[in-house]
């Protein structure tokens, strides 16, 4: 084995002693390495200002459109398309989906979209809906996505207008981003068991109903189901009146609509007149948390 009197000698203390570069050692190639980081290592001069390391406008994510893509509207017969569709890419992560949209002016009628998101790694694939809104986003696990834009064009007051110029965007980026994302569906029950599937992933519930009277909020509720079907025990009831902060019972109704808990099981719900449980005629809406 030999040795040189370089960084680590007793002329030059301090510094980690290295082997001379032959090919006898084994361990010359790490040894030397950590030598040439030393030597590369310089302190600022004083009174110099901090730079920051500029990271180059190249590599596989520069102008790869499956990691951030625009398309304009073109719906297929079944109200859907798919926006952006991103196969395996490297080892499962956090990434955060952000979600936007661009139109002019509606004149008349309405619609909604909603982003049907399929996830996953390793062979497994899971899906979440949430609110396709400007600024809308979500963290999941995975390393491949399937975003898919879900067109509902029912409007109660006047016919569906969808903008010409109407415009969906969707970036993707390596990270969490804690953020809550929701799913609203519009819910007009009837004198019949009118039942609303609770989406996947779904943590809370928000129920806006179209009216204010006081009395309405104290007769009837909300049902959770244990199944989608017409059977089955309900689990849970809850008064309309326990999902407001403040209810003036004598008047108008006061105060803020508050997101209630899902209950362990539950896999739909419906309105009941409160507490006799038959099914009443309410329009709401009916806002879930997604917890992803």
């Amino acid at each position: 084995m030999n040795w040189r009197n370089g960084p680590g000698s007793r002329g030059n203390p301090g510094n980690p002693r290295v082997f001379e570069p032959d090919a006898t050692h084994l361990m010359r190639d790490d040894f030397t390495e950590r030598a040439a980081r030393h030597v590369a290592r310089r302190d600022a001069p004083v009174g110099s200002q901090p730079v920051l390391p500029y990271e180059m406008r190249t590599g596989p994510w520069s102008g790869y459109n499956q990691l951030g893509i625009e398309a304009a509207f073109a719906a297929d017969s079944n109200n859907s398309q798919t926006i952006l569709k991103l196969d395996e890419w490297g080892m499962p992560a956090d990434w955060t989906i952000a979600l936007g949209m661009d139109f002019g002016d509606v004149d008349s009628g309405g619609f909604d979209v909603t982003a049907q998101i399929s996830f996953g790694s390793g062979g497994a694939m899971q899906v979440v809906e949430i609110d396709w809104l400007n600024g809308a986003s979500i963290t999941v696990p995975m390393n491949a996505v399937n975003v898919v834009a879900l067109y509902n064009l029912q409007d109660l007051e006047a016919a569906p207008n969808v903008p010409a110029d109407l415009r969906l965007r969707v970036t993707l980026a390596r990270g969490s981003k804690p953020q809550r994302a929701t799913r609203s569906l519009s819910f007009t029950s009837g004198t019949g068991v009118d039942l609303i599937n609770i989406p996947k992933f779904a943590r809370d519930l928000l129920v806006i109903p179209n009216f204010s009277d006081a009395a309405f909020y104290t007769a009837n509720g909300i049902v959770f189901n244990p199944a989608t079907g017409s059977g089955g025990v309900a689990l849970h009831t809850i008064q309309m009146s326990q999902m407001l902060h403040f209810l003036n019972v004598t008047g108008p109704v006061i105060g803020a609509f508050k997101p209630v808990p899902l209950p362990p099981f539950a896999r739909s719900v419906q309105t009941v007149t409160y507490p006799a449980g038959a099914p009443v005629s309410l329009q709401c809406v009916l806002q879930f948390g997604i917890g992803l």
